[in-house]
């Protein structure tokens, strides 16, 4: 099977949730609807319905919703099994995080206030409207991980993680042509951040000893790589609200991000 229509990529899920469809009221969320839709190649290990349950799982994170829908369409072709991401986190989480921040200008808050504490981050970027091409100016890592048993790796672990994220959003692109020929079948052609592309992290630390393990610790292996996603991605959109543009697939690509600004251009 070739792709979807539309889809030059295929391994990027695509997702929307309409603006306004999360309300807060007293601190509750309301309501959430979400529509996906991704490839998962032809050698999946689950069955489509079982991969669209856990998208539906894990979509709402650590947030309590009232009233929750969601609509999953799922392609099953003869592409590659691996994806940059494990499992459909990257966009899931960047769809709630997104949310949050839209609506808390509306209702006179500050979006960091409305995220997940465990794991924060912010990131500040600058595009080029000319080419498209971002550049990372600061990224900040607020984690609290707990009692640190060993700072070290958790520094570095927060390090790799953050990167790992960045770059699947920014660059990774399983891409391929209309007849279903691999255009990224090796690192010459599938684009990975590199030191250059990043820039200094800073991680200031919360250690706040959790109440429910005999140590005082907490997880912490995926959180730099899920939130740097979606930090990355709402600072692009962001950006490009300013010209009235918008992204709603990854990675943002100076060709994407080109696309987007031209686009509005040409309607306007």
């Amino acid at each position: 099977m070739l792709p979807p229509p539309g889809d030059p990529c295929g391994r990027h899920p695509h997702a929307r949730a309409p603006p306004g469809v999360v309300a807060v009221l007293t601190g509750r969320v309301l309501g959430l609807t979400c529509a996906m839709e991704a490839d998962f190649d032809a050698w999946s290990f689950l069955p489509a319905n079982q991969l669209a349950r856990v998208v539906a799982m894990i979509l709402a994170g650590p947030y309590r919703l009232e009233e929750y829908g969601h609509d999953v369409q799922v392609w099953l072709t003869n592409r590659c099994p691996a994806g940059p991401k494990r499992a459909p986190m990257a966009v899931t989480s960047w769809i709630m995080e997104g949310r949050m921040g839209a609506i808390a200008p509306e209702l006179g808050l500050d979006p960091a206030a409305m995220t997940y504490f465990n794991s924060t981050h912010a990131c500040a970027l600058e595009i080029e409207p000319a080419t498209g091409a971002l550049r990372i100016l600061r990224h900040v890592v607020a984690e609290d991980a707990g009692t640190r048993i060993n700072p070290l790796v958790v520094e570095g672990q927060t390090h790799g993680a953050t990167a790992m994220g960045l770059s699947g959003a920014m660059l990774e692109h399983a891409a391929y042509a209309g007849d279903g020929q691999a255009l990224a079948g090796s690192f010459m052609d599938y684009a990975l951040a590199r030191a250059a592309d990043l820039p200094d992290f800073t991680l200031p630390h919360h250690d706040t000893p959790s109440l429910g393990t005999p140590a005082g610790i907490k997880g912490m292996a995926e959180g730099g790589t899920m939130g740097g996603i979606g930090a990355l991605m709402n600072a692009v959109n962001d950006a490009l609200a300013r010209a009235g543009a918008h992204l709603d697939s990854q990675p943002a690509t100076p060709a994407r991000i080109w696309a987007a600004l031209q686009a509005v251009k040409d309607t306007a």
